[in-house]
């Protein structure tokens, strides 16, 4: 294979579906190690706390009782109130988490950027300022109906087109119908929801 100034020649590959499932739980660690970490680090915790329990619990219990006659509780009392306090505090740590990993990724992925969706030739245009896709009729699995538009799945992604795209019914009939005219036979049996009530 010859490379070209500024460009390279066309690369021809397969990734298995085995690779591509790897890759999605890597992808997390690569992408947002701090989060990762705190979270693995976090269920690890939790998870020895409870093996704690149980292992030492006699153990516990003194150490308890060293703790609650003071306040008048019984050993029993301070370690259920303990273990309830952990339980509590492990939800309340995986709810932040997840908060700041969803505040993270949008703010590192613009999702709320314009779509253009374009016909072309036998497939569909999908580009933004960041990304362009080309989703062939024939790759077009189905067409799925959500309140508020129609989901286009194309092997192992799914495009929303919002209802709010189209300008009146008349327009969103006629994508529908350009859409089912792309459609393999198969697609469109799977599709008569949408084909059917749009078209």
């Amino acid at each position: 294979m010859t490379s070209h100034s500024g460009t390279f020649a066309p690369l021809t590959y397969k990734v298995p579906y085995r690779r591509l499932n790897k890759l999605s739980r890597a992808g997390p660690r690569k992408l947002y190690p701090a989060q990762w970490l705190a979270t693995w680090g976090l269920i690890v915790t939790f998870f020895g706390f409870l093996l704690a329990q149980s292992f030492w619990e006699d153990a516990l219990l003194r150490f308890y009782a060293g703790m609650a006659r003071p306040l008048g509780w019984s050993p029993e009392s301070l370690s259920l109130l303990v273990f309830f306090l952990v339980i509590a505090l492990f939800l309340i740590a995986m709810t932040l988490l997840s908060r700041r990993l969803r505040k993270e990724h949008a703010d590192r992925f613009a999702f709320d950027q314009e779509v253009i969706l374009s016909p072309e030739n036998a497939s569909l245009r999908i580009s933004t300022k960041a990304i362009e896709y080309q989703v062939k009729g024939s790759g077009i699995y189905q067409l799925l109906r959500e309140r508020d538009g129609v989901v286009i799945v194309a092997g192992g992604l799914m495009f929303l087109v919002p209802d709010t795209a189209f300008t009146d019914d008349g327009h969103r009939s006629q994508f529908i119908t350009h859409l089912g005219g792309l459609l393999s036979n198969e697609a469109r049996e799977r599709s008569a929801e949408v084909l059917g009530h749009d078209g």
